[in-house]
């Protein structure tokens, strides 16, 4: 995949950047400040794994040049295995789910999604070769369709254990549709005859 072509990394990067907009520290929100979707233990996690000495710096000065090169290495960080998916389109919806519940959980998803076709995948939240392996056999749109129903799933589980977070229920929502008509239009331009 071309990093730099219209469903590349890049065009994945700028999805997530216009999904998140900027700095943010909502009293209701528990994953506490952010910035463009960062959260402080996320950006603690990237200093660390790329020896950036600026892991306490705050989140409302990360400079969009920060931005970039965060989600460049998430998106590359081998758990989450979107390398090795072939369909850009479960590249987008599984790279914009981790960002909301992180690399382990969207990883998690994937596999207990192949596994409703029958792959009996190992749900171990590492996007490996023999889990992509699987996913790449499958239909995107059908995949990216089963991914939606279990992150809208996953918003109603987090209201429905903590009222309070109903005040994102329907950006949540709003977010988990676009992603999924986005994700289904790459899937129909990508599809192979």
């Amino acid at each position: 995949m071309n990093p730099h072509g219209k469903y590349g990394i890049g065009a994945q990067v700028a999805v997530i950047m216009d999904n998140e907009g900027g700095y943010t520290d909502h009293a209701a929100d528990r994953g506490g400040p952010t910035n463009a979707g960062i959260t402080v233990p996320a950006w603690r996690e990237y200093c660390a794994d790329t020896g950036r000495n600026d892991a306490g710096r705050a989140m409302a000065s990360l400079t969009l040049e920060d931005v970039l090169a965060f989600y460049w290495w998430w998106w590359g960080a081998a758990e989450l295995g979107l390398k090795l998916l072939e369909s850009p389109a479960v590249q987008l919806f599984t790279f914009d789910s981790s960002v909301l519940f992180g690399r382990g959980r969207a990883a998690r998803w994937l596999q207990d999604t192949a596994n409703l076709f029958g792959c009996r995948l190992t749900v171990d939240g590492v996007v490996g070769p023999r889990t992509a392996a699987a996913v790449n056999a499958l239909e995107p749109a059908r995949l990216v369709s089963l991914l939606y129903d279990a992150r809208m799933f996953r918003h109603n589980l987090i209201v429905s254990k903590n009222p309070a977070q109903a005040v994102f229920a329907k950006g949540w929502k709003n977010r988990a549709d676009k992603m999924k008509a986005l994700a289904l239009e790459w899937a129909r331009e990508t599809a192979t005859p």
